[in-house]
């Protein structure tokens, strides 16, 4: 999975979370605030992961061409940042 395609389903899987959760009611503006609250909730989770130095065996099997654990945490971080 791609650093933006990973971030994306982060934000979307908080936001699920909060509009069932906190009870958001789904209008144009609250959907905006919902989405922002997601990121930033994801980037928390992010950074947890990050904080915990994550080195799987996965990443060190593959080749050359495969980013290590916290090379795609790190991408996942920036494209979540990226996200409005």
């Amino acid at each position: 999975m791609e650093a933006k395609s990973k971030a994306i389903e982060l934000r979307d899987k908080h936001a699920k979370f909060q509009t069932y959760t906190v009870g958001f009611d789904v209008d144009t503006h609250s959907e905006f605030v919902r989405l922002q609250r997601a990121k930033q909730s994801a980037l928390i989770t992010v950074n947890e992961i990050l904080e915990s130095q994550p080195s799987y065996r996965y990443w060190d099997t593959h080749d050359d061409e495969t980013p290590s654990a916290i090379t795609f945490w790190n991408e996942v971080k920036a494209e979540l940042e990226a996200l409005t």
